[in-house]
């Protein structure tokens, strides 16, 4: 027998604010919803999903960007050291459609240091932009102030390229302007990958160290008068001492900066140093409005991921490999058990009279890693050379057939639906990586995921949207970041961002209320119909299972004991931004604050 037991993660609707303010919302706002309850009656005690980091701080974050000349939006990140060590944090800018990379950089950040910096898009495509001090790698960041979003991985070999539609134009040509227009919004990663802590030598210059010492890594990139000590030797700690052969996998590039002998970065000690804030600024008009990205916590401590500053091995570290160690993605399902959602709620207004508009953005900052899988591609997030910790993977080939019994390009071989793997989740040779819980993976230009929408007004009146615009009359997500409007101009962001449009005005007679979005398609698939794997992923313990039933709720997985649980629906992280302009920025506002979500528990137990 299965059971869900389900839950609603509340969100307070923000009334309307004062002129010209910018709006903050909390990430980690459950509260009292954290607290283990007895649904059932039967003593098992379930909690939710805990989402953000508690402190809203973290070893790992991610925030939605974007960055579109139409509306006159850009995104300002301000990243902020809270420790009292030097870091190598990892900045990771991907693309909104398969959420292939377009830019990476290293921050290296000096004791309870701060970088900021901006994407916007110019005449000839999208910049990161910075007037801060703080070091980078590449130096060209620092130096210049800004660098170019490029399009290199959105082409080559692999599932991604213009042959199935990934760039194609309307005649069906590969087009870099097609390209480019995938860079006009996605979302960041911030990983702390290496920690220089205090009192330790590579705080410290050669010459207090004694003679022939180097300096240490976090010496070259501390402060002194606004400026770093030395960028330039900074940087060259990030080359490459090791060669690729195209067939290993890769490792770290073997770069001073990870090596303790030249006093480089050691392993991550502190398990939430970071806070990252996100503004969305429409500076036109004198509005905006203010985030926070989704903190997570306690991730990449134990680990050093830093890696060279040079092909292939800027390509990690990733969220997905960050719980487990550069190219092994073993930890990504844990991981996302934090952030698992079946249903988002926000709210919504919108009324052309006084300017108002909304738009709601839901990202899947972890799809992918599941969905664009191309074993032979080193730019696809789900590669051969992520790997299970032990071996490289293999290609699914037609060569494999006759050895591994029919393997299938097109299959899904995730270890617990295949059984691929044991019950850690690690991958057998010639397997590619899992798929679940997403549905599809990337082709012809997009991976749906199946959504229901019911939009209510203020007054309980509710109903299901059923026919969303404009042309593509979808049911579904296409791609991993959307963004969801209420008219035609395109919600808060503009007609170029707003990729479906929901006519609640017109279906429900009103200008405001709230929306649900349902992930039906996740419940849908292979692994939830897997009943001695205990769902997907393996979730956070709960409180124990009490009284005489104890052993009628034992959870066994593979022949283990399991008295933890795990989560339906989607990994998942969203945001709404309205704002209200009347042409006049003395009167406009922005609002920006953090989705509501609900959550169900997959529960498996013998019905004797």
């Amino acid at each position: 027998m299965k059971q869900l037991a389900k839950k609603r993660l509340t969100l307070a609707i923000a009334t309307a604010l004062g002129s010209g303010c910018l709006a903050f919302g909390p990430i980690a706002a459950q509260a009292d919803d954290n607290i283990a309850q007895d649904r059932y009656g039967d003593g098992y005690y379930s909690v939710p999903p805990i989402g953000g980091a508690a402190t809203n701080t973290g070893d790992v974050a991610t925030a939605y960007y974007i960055a579109q000349p139409e509306g006159g939006w850009n995104t300002l990140f301000n990243v902020t050291n809270t420790s009292t060590s030097a870091l190598a944090v990892k900045v990771r800018v991907k693309e909104y459609k398969n959420s292939r990379d377009a830019l990476d950089f290293w921050i290296l950040m000096s004791p309870k240091d701060v970088w900021s910096g901006w994407l916007s898009q110019d005449a000839d495509g999208v910049y990161i932009h910075t007037n801060d001090k703080t070091c980078t790698s590449p130096i060209e960041i620092v130096n210049n102030g800004e660098y170019k979003l490029v399009t290199d991985a959105f082409y080559g070999v692999g599932p991604d390229t213009a042959d199935d539609g990934g760039n194609n134009d309307a005649a069906g040509n590969p087009s870099e302007e097609e390209a480019q227009d995938r860079l006009k919004m996605g979302h960041v990663e911030f990983i702390v990958a290496g920690e220089c802590r205090d009192g330790r030598d590579c705080m410290l210059p050669g010459a207090a160290k004694g003679f022939g010492a180097p300096d240490g890594i976090g010496w070259m990139t501390e402060h002194e008068d606004g400026v770093p000590h030395d960028c330039a030797a900074a940087d060259e700690y990030f080359l490459a001492r090791d060669q690729w052969n195209q067939v290993s996998v890769p490792g770290n590039g073997d770069p001073k900066a990870a090596d303790r002998e030249y006093d480089g970065y050691d392993r991550v000690r502190s398990g939430a140093p970071l806070k990252v804030n996100v503004a969305y600024i429409r500076s036109g008009v004198g509005t905006g409005a203010a985030t926070q990205a989704m903190h997570l916590d306690n991730v990449t401590v134990g680990e050093n991921l830093v890696t060279a500053q040079n092909y292939p091995y800027f390509l990690e570290p990733t969220i997905a490999t960050a719980p487990r160690g550069i190219w092994d993605v073993r930890g990504l399902l844990d991981l996302e058990q934090r952030f698992t959602w079946t249903d988002t709620f926000q709210e919504w207004s919108v009324n052309a009279v006084n300017g108002v508009q909304t738009s709601i953005m839901v990202n899947f900052p972890t799809k992918g890693y599941h969905v664009d899988q191309y074993c032979n591609e080193p730019f696809a997030s789900n590669n051969r050379w992520r790997w299970n910790g032990r071996d490289a993977l293999g290609c699914a080939t037609p060569e494999d057939y006759a050895v591994y019994n029919g393997i299938a390009i097109g299959t899904d071989y995730s270890p617990i639906t295949y059984k691929t793997g044991d019950f850690d989740g690690v991958r057998l040779p010639k397997y590619p990586a899992t798929l679940a819980p997403f549905p599809m993976r990337w082709a012809d230009g997009e991976s749906p995921v199946q959504i229901g929408i019911t939009a209510y007004d203020r007054e309980e009146y509710t109903k299901k949207v059923t026919v969303i615009s404009p042309i593509r009359n979808l049911d579904y997500l296409p791609w991993e970041v959307a963004l969801i409007a209420f008219d035609e101009n395109g919600g808060a962001f503009g007609v170029t961002a707003g990729e479906l449009i929901v006519d609640a005005v017109a279906q429900l007679n009103a200008t405001n209320g709230w929306l649900n979005i349902a992930f039906v398609g996740a419940t849908d698939t292979k692994v939830y119909d897997t009943s001695e794997y205990c769902g997907y992923g393996y979730g956070i313990p709960s409180l124990g299972v009490a009284g005489s039933s104890a052993s009628k709720y034992s959870y066994t997985c593979q022949g283990r004991d399991f008295h933890g649980q795990s989560f339906w629906g989607l990994p998942m992280h969203g945001i709404m931004i309205k704002t209200r302009s009347q042409g006049q920025p003395g009167v406009a506002y922005g609002q920006g604050t953090e989705n509501g979500y609900d959550w169900e528990v997959y529960r498996h137990y013998n019905s004797d």
